[in-house]
C-alpha cells in the first residue's frame, strides 16, 4: 500500500513538473484572464489588459514563474520517490502540496468564478502527498480518515459536472461517444446516471468512516460500500484515461503524449484511492 501511494504521487507530481516547465500550466488563464487578476492587475499597472497580453515582459514573467513552480514539483517528486533517505525534505513535498492548492483556488478566481466544483474535483490530489507522509509515519486512521473525506468531495465534484449542474465537459461527453459508440444525446443522458451515481458514491464512502471509529457493519452494507469502491475505481481510471484516448492521435504519438499524456498522470489519485480504501476494506471483518 506505501509503494502504491508512492508511485500515485511520484507520477502526480511528475505530471505536475511536465504541465508547468512544458505548458506553463494554469497560469495565462490565472493571470490573463479579465474578469480575474487579470483585470485587477490592468487597473494595477494603468494599462489595457490587451496591452499586457502583447507585452514580453508579462509573458516572460509567467513563463520563469510556472518554470519555478514546475521545478518545485520536481523535486517534490524526487523527495517521495527516495523519501527513506530524503525524509527531512518533506517540507517540500508540503510546501507543493500546498501551491497545487493555491494554484486551483487561483484558477477558480481567475477564470472558473462560478464553478466550484472545479476547485473541489481536485480534492484527491490535495490530500495524497499526506497520505503517503502519514503511512509511512504509521498514521493509518489520518489515512483512513482523510482519504475517505477528499475522495468523497472528488467525486460529489465529478457528479456535479456530469449530471450538468454545471456545464458537462466536452471531454465527459467525447469520452462516452467514443468509448461506448452512443451518439450525443445518449452520452449526455447517461453522464447524468452517472452523475447520480457519483453523489450516492460520495455518500456510501463514508460509511468507512463509521467503521474507522470502530462499529461493526453489517455484511451487507460492507458489500455495498466494496461495490461502491471498485466503482470509484473503475469510474476514477476511466476518466483519467480518457485524457489520453479521446484527443489521441496515431499519426501523431509523440506530439499526442507530449501534450495529454501529464493530464492522465496527474488524475491517478482519482482510482488510486479508492483503491488504497478497498485494500483497507478487506482486512475489515464483519
Amino acid at each position: 500500500m506505501f509503494s502504491l501511494l508512492r508511485v500515485s504521487v511520484f507520477l502526480m507530481f511528475l505530471g505536475r513538473a511536465y504541465e508547468h516547465i512544458r505548458w506553463i500550466g494554469p497560469f495565462r488563464d490565472i493571470f490573463y484572464h479579465p474578469q480575474g487578476f487579470g483585470g485587477w492587475f490592468a487597473n494595477f499597472v494603468d494599462k489595457p489588459l490587451n496591452e499586457i497580453y502583447n507585452d514580453h515582459f508579462y509573458e516572460n514573467a509567467v513563463s520563469y514563474f510556472s518554470d519555478g513552480v514546475g521545478i518545485l514539483y520536481l523535486l517534490a517528486a524526487i523527495v517521495i520517490l527516495f523519501y527513506e533517505k530524503l525524509s527531512k525534505l518533506k517540507w517540500l513535498v508540503y510546501v507543493a502540496t500546498y501551491f497545487l492548492l493555491l494554484t486551483y483556488f487561483g484558477y477558480l478566481y481567475g477564470k472558473n468564478l462560478d464553478q466550484y466544483g472545479m476547485f473541489v474535483e481536485h480534492a484527491a490530489q490535495f490530500i495524497i502527498p499526506f497520505a503517503f507522509i502519514w503511512q509511512y509515519e504509521k498514521k493509518e486512521f489520518r489515512v483512513h480518515f482523510w482519504g475517505t473525506i477528499a475522495i468523497a468531495i472528488t467525486f460529489f465534484a465529478h457528479g456535479l459536472y456530469a449530471y450538468g449542474y454545471y456545464p458537462q465537459p466536452g471531454s465527459f461527453v467525447d469520452m462516452m461517444i467514443l468509448g461506448f459508440k452512443m451518439n450525443e444525446d445518449t452520452a449526455r443522458y447517461t453522464l447524468k446516471i452517472i452523475g447520480v451515481l457519483d453523489f450516492v458514491f460520495a455518500g456510501i464512502v463514508l460509511l468507512n468512516l463509521y467503521v474507522l471509529f470502530g462499529n461493526k457493519i453489517h455484511v451487507s452494507l460492507h458489500l455495498l460500500l466494496k461495490i461502491f469502491l471498485y466503482y470509484g475505481l473503475i469510474w476514477g481510471g476511466l476518466t483519467a484515461l480518457a485524457r489520453i484516448y479521446i484527443p489521441f492521435n496515431g499519426d501523431m504519438i509523440i506530439h499526442s503524449f507530449d501534450q495529454y499524456f501529464f493530464q492522465f498522470l496527474v488524475r491517478l489519485p482519482h482510482f488510486i484511492i479508492p483503491l488504497v480504501l478497498l485494500l483497507k476494506m478487506n482486512r475489515i471483518k464483519v
